[in-house]
């Protein structure tokens, strides 16, 4: 087992500069999207995932929680607490596997830095929270991308 985990970690670090290089190359087209053009797509995909069966039907949720131009979940978390979702965030801490942690309503989150300068919105009291491993499962995954 080790054997294998070593020679997977190795390739994964291969290709650590192609992927810091997609990333830059992805941020520079983002970048010159207009801001009344961002929200406009930001609204059409709120739309059509709010309106969609599987969010409709779906019972536990896991949603990222928006930051540097991806696009806003602050109404998709909404929507998930009004109608009464069980809803998962991710929780980053240093290079620990990212855990998805359940809260209740935006109250439940705090900034927090996490890579070098950079704060984003995670659970407070992670300690406190379901896991989303540990709870009857996921029906939905909102991820950017």
């Amino acid at each position: 087992f080790f054997a294998i985990a070593s020679t997977l970690s190795a390739k994964l670090e291969a290709h650590r500069p192609m992927k810091q290089a997609l990333r830059t190359l992805i941020n520079g087209k983002i970048n010159t999207i207009s801001q009344r053009e961002t929200v406009r797509q930001a609204e059409c995909i709120h739309k059509q995932l709010l309106n969609s069966k599987n969010f409709l039907a779906s019972k536990s949720v896991s949603v990222y929680v928006s930051f540097r131009g991806e696009v806003p979940t602050h109404e998709i978390l909404e929507a998930c607490f009004a109608a009464g979702k069980n809803v998962f965030v991710p929780l980053i801490e240093g290079k620990e596997p990212m855990k998805m942690l359940q809260i209740h309503s935006h109250n439940d989150l705090e900034g927090v830095k996490v890579f070098k300068s950079v704060e984003i919105l995670q659970p407070t009291r992670p300690e406190t929270r379901l896991e989303a491993l540990e709870s009857d499962g996921l029906d939905l995954i909102i991820m950017p991308g």
